[in-house]
């Protein structure tokens, strides 16, 4: 039997086979990093730092996707295997950024309340009638209560103890006792990152935070792997369960860091997407996999914690945020909660991500759309792009040729809002053109017939922007422009006539507006009517566990929202092509 082999990754020694791969070596071992394309050297995204070691030399999908960036130890963890004793080094994702957000104001009335239970009479036909009736006092309608409850009260009531009764005044239930406080979690189920807070659902304040990378990763990091490994056998189950552990290791961090107890969570609030909703639920997202791509379902669902096996009272309620249609799902549905959106006549929100989404309100009308617009402002395919971590180029200036790495460090590569401020400053400076062709000039260079941009030069290794980089960030500029487009003409209505645009996601809360403006990414309105909410799909989650008033209100919200599905429309594939100008759109 050959023996294995020490990896050392962060400082954490694994005990791996020979001749493997990097990826497989650290997600056998439960570490998780990103590779969008399965592992296939397509993506770039699972980059590692070779410290010192014993590695196979670089292939030439390494050698195409990082170039000078191999002489500084760079290397694709899923192209590079492990000869002996090696050293590597990950780049973490900063945790401020997946869970930075703004919460609008609102009323605190959570929907499970603690009520304080004196002596309880002992006249009644049975204990949990003489409960009822001193609920009923307080001017509540107790229906029914929790087998836990009945288990204990009877005790309680013999002894004569006093207690506080956990009720659910939108079930009209009684929960449990606690001699505590009561408390929620909200989740941001993302299909690469899940972020939870802990909340203190009296006062409706956050106690914690915690976030990790989606453990679903492993079977795929996007949603059509998610939908593809769906459909295998097995395959909702294990998928469900790593989605389940995800935020159950996100919960028990969070109770460790705070003096709660897992059995005074009495509520959870998930937000994800149409298909992670779908998955944590245990239910097959595989409609979505093919044309006409409907929801196994629409709206909320509501289980209790043992049911799903997360952590909490086994008496806790899991609600997941209404799924609205199509791809558009609970995190959209939370965006618009953390939102000012429906506080106005005319408005659009917007989720810039891989999988993005666009709404637009008219009065009472309410449009949306689903965005594929594909992983290139997360750094995936461009030469020098990668994720927001240390020693990405996250801000541009090329008037007086300066920029700002994460990290304070070396600039290792380009990072999306690192992008935006490139292209729009390449714009500005007349080296690109609004078609998306780069001009000889300033910094703009010719290596093998393709013109690039030089971001930074040093004696080792240079940062630039090829032409090609261009070309794929336009694409995902046009998808966006066109889903503005389709939307506000649905509505008869222009971007000048937009009260506010709000922002979501962690990519838009760091992006230059001005920026992001002058190549079309965001519509031309005024600056001041740009608002970045960052997680809105976490923020909605904690609204939704805080306030039963919104909870209610973005349920019939949700029912009203009209999906339209872009690419059905004949005029699609022209309007694609006319949208992917670098220009605003403002008529």
């Amino acid at each position: 039997m050959e023996e294995n082999i020490v990896l050392n990754v962060n400082g954490i020694k694994l005990s791996i086979s020979r001749n493997i791969t990097i990826l497989e070596a650290l997600r056998s071992n439960g570490i998780l990093i990103s590779a969008s394309c399965g592992g296939r050297g397509l993506c770039g995204l699972c980059r590692v730092k070779i410290l010192k070691g014993n590695i196979s030399q670089p292939t030439l999908r390494e050698r195409e996707l990082l170039g000078e960036l191999i002489e500084k130890g760079w290397r694709l963890a899923c192209q590079t295997r492990v000869l002996g004793e090696t050293w590597i080094s990950i780049p973490r994702i900063r945790g401020g950024i997946v869970g930075e957000r703004i919460r609008r104001s609102i009323n605190v009335n959570p929907s499970v309340i603690l009520l304080p239970l004196g002596r309880v009479s002992r006249s009644g036909p049975s204990v949990i009638d003489n409960v009822f009736n001193v609920l009923r006092k307080n001017g509540l309608n107790p229906k029914s209560c929790s087998m836990g409850f009945r288990r204990i009260i009877p005790s309680i009531v013999a002894k004569g103890e006093r207690v506080n009764l956990v009720y659910d005044l939108e079930e009209e239930m009684v929960l449990g006792v606690s001699k505590r406080g009561i408390y929620g979690v909200a989740v941001d189920l993302g299909t690469t990152t899940v972020v939870s807070s802990l909340i203190d659902l009296s006062s409706g304040s956050i106690i914690a935070s915690s976030f990790r990378y989606n453990y679903q990763i492993r079977y795929g990091d996007n949603l059509i792997s998610r939908i593809e490994y769906a459909t295998r056998r097995n395959g909702v189950s294990e998928l469900k369960k790593a989605a389940v552990k995800t935020i159950n290791d996100n919960i028990s961090e969070l109770i460790s860091s705070s003096d709660v107890c897992a059995d005074d969570i009495y509520s959870i609030a998930i937000a994800g997407n149409t298909v992670m909703t779908a998955l944590v639920l245990g239910i097959s997202p595989e409609t979505l996999g093919t044309y006409p791509f409907e929801p196994p379902f629409l709206g909320e669902i509501r289980v209790n914690t043992g049911s799903l096996g997360l952590i909490g009272n086994s008496e806790a309620i899991v609600y997941t945020l209404p799924v609205i249609g199509g791809f558009v799902g609970g995190d959209v549905a939370g965006d618009i909660l953390a939102s000012g959106l429906l506080e106005h006549n005319r408005a659009m929100l917007i989720d810039i991500g891989t999988n993005g989404e666009v709404v637009v309100k008219y009065n009472d009308e309410i449009v949306a759309t689903s965005v594929p617009a594909g992983p290139a402002f997360e750094g995936v395919g461009l030469k020098h792009g990668m994720m927001a971590v240390e020693g990405a180029i996250e801000s541009f200036s090329l008037s007086d040729d300066r920029y700002r790495v994460i990290g304070n460090t070396d600039p290792k590569g380009i990072c999306g809002t690192g992008y935006v401020d490139i292209l729009a400053e390449l714009v500005r400076h007349g080296l690109l053109e609004r078609n998306g062709r780069l001009r000889e000039g300033k910094g703009v260079r010719r290596r093998e017939s393709i013109l690039e941009f030089v971001v930074t030069s040093s004696d080792s290794s240079d940062i630039v922007v090829t032409q090609l980089d261009i070309r794929k960030l336009q694409l995902v500029i046009s998808a966006f422009k066109t889903a503005y487009y389709f939307l506000l003409e649905q509505l008869g209505i222009k971007p000048s006539d937009l009260e506010k645009v709000y922002v979501a996601g962690s990519f838009g809360f760091r992006i230059n507006p001005d920026n992001a403006v002058e190549i079309g990414l965001l519509p031309r309105v005024e600056k001041e009517n740009i608002v970045f909410i960052g997680n809105g799909s976490l923020a909605g989650a904690e609204i939704y566990l805080v306030s039963m008033s919104e909870r209610e209100k973005i349920r019939r919200i949700c029912r009203r929202i009209r999906v339209l599905n872009m690419p059905e429309r004949k005029e699609f594939q022209r309007l694609f092509i006319k949208m992917s100008r670098l220009e605003p759109l403002s008529a």
